[in-house]
């Protein structure tokens, strides 16, 4: 029996032709992923990158003038694949680097 890969797969959606432009010069063409289906029913148009390449794309935004979505999905098996969601807001708060115990007074 072989082992099923499992993992979540990330996307960036360009919401403007200037940051598709940059996305494409980063990214290779082979990963941009035509009608992915999305869990609200629409089918989008993204560009598959690692983890890594969507913190980068998003730490630039200010300074490349990005203008972007983020989207992730599962993958059950190496052909399962379930619907891509936004997962936007996800970075849009920063995480805290430790969770402080924080002491109550009696």
């Amino acid at each position: 029996m072989s082992k099923q890969k499992r993992g979540t797969e990330w996307f960036v959606e360009p919401q403007d032709a200037h940051s598709n432009e940059i996305i494409a010069r980063e990214v290779a063409e082979e990963d941009l992923c035509r009608e992915v289906l999305c869990e609200d029913k629409i089918p989008r148009i993204l560009w598959r990158c690692s983890f890594d390449l969507v913190k980068f794309f998003w730490q630039s935004r200010s300074c490349a003038g990005l203008n972007i979505k983020v989207f992730n999905r599962r993958i059950n098996s190496g052909t399962s694949r379930g619907k891509a969601r936004d997962v936007t807001f996800l970075l849009r708060h920063k995480m805290p680097k430790s969770f402080k115990k924080i002491k109550l007074k009696k």
